[in-house]
């Protein structure tokens, strides 16, 4: 007997209690487990993580709230800053000249008429106000060609009114603005499709088994979220293990006693269980948020 206490120790599941050379002790509830026993799941750890990630009610941002923070104190903090978006990468970013808009973005987006850069949001001439000096118009009735979804057209301008790329700019912003209040389904999908374009995964995948997700990396990192696809009949282990490499993201799952990373749902707060596929796991879906993050912090 004192031999077995000096070179292992019994599995706390009850109907087990096998003993175990090499024990596994939880981060969360603190009691030993055999190889069997060890995933939260298979002890039905009754210690849950609680994080969560609030969304901004002006600006519709994810806020990270780091253990122990107060997730109203943390809301209310980034509102009373404008609304911040913090974007910490290594890669060349480009920001929005427009004062206040924080945004950055991979390409430059320059205005043909002020030669400034902005962000998507803002590259209209009339989303951000632009008060250079327009090119002076052809000769009346003179032809310009303009192209727009593909194909191209001939139109016509004159010098008494304003110019057709601006009254057409100006048309799509507006619409764009009625077709986000009046229809918030439709915003959603506007975001989806603006995922779809951004996010990063295998092009083999066909597209009606593309799963999209939006991660979240852990706070200490100080990365910018990301965007991927998966294939829907993927397990969100093989999903953990793709997006920490992308980060370049410390991943021991595969070392006891080391720091482990889990992903978690910004809907519920609790961590997704990494055996099931993305099409089994109802309480997700495709085009959601999720948090990867260590289950213990930074020593």
């Amino acid at each position: 007997m004192e031999l077995e206490k000096d070179i292992g120790q019994h599995c706390s599941v009850e109907e087990c209690n096998v003993l175990d050379f090499l024990p596994y002790k939880c981060n969360r509830c603190n009691l030993i487990f055999c190889g069997d026993h060890r995933k939260y799941d298979d002890h039905r750890c009754t210690v849950t993580f609680d994080r969560v990630a609030p969304e901004c009610p002006l600006c519709s941002q994810l806020i990270r709230v780091k253990p122990g923070e107060d997730a109203n104190v943390v809301v209310e903090t980034h509102i009373n800053a404008g609304c911040p978006r913090v974007v910490v990468t290594k890669s060349q970013k480009y920001p929005c000249s427009l004062k206040l808009c924080k945004a950055k973005e991979l390409q430059p987006i320059t205005c043909p008429n002020c030669n400034q850069l902005f962000c998507m949001r803002h590259k209209l001439p009339s989303s951000h106000n632009c008060t250079a000096k327009k090119k002076a118009p052809p000769p009346k009735g003179s032809s310009s060609f303009f192209s727009f979804g593909g194909g191209t057209t001939t139109t016509t301008t004159t010098p008494e009114g304003p110019s057709l790329w601006e009254s057409l700019s100006k048309h799509l912003s507006e619409s764009m603005q009625r077709y986000q209040a009046k229809d918030p389904q439709g915003a959603k999908k506007f975001e989806m499709a603006k995922m779809k374009q951004k996010a990063q995964g295998q092009d083999s995948i066909p597209l009606q088994s593309r799963y999209y997700l939006e991660v979240l990396y852990p706070v200490e990192t100080q990365l910018e979220s990301k965007f991927f696809f998966f294939d829907m009949t993927s397990r969100f282990g093989q999903v953990l293990d793709k997006v920490a490499a992308a980060g370049n993201v410390e991943n021991k799952n595969n070392i006891a006693n080391s720091r482990k990373l889990q992903l978690i749902s910004l809907k519920t707060g609790a961590p997704i269980p990494l055996n099931k596929t993305l099409s089994s796991f109802a309480e997700l879906q495709s085009g959601d948020a999720i948090l990867l993050e260590y289950d213990t912090p930074a020593p």
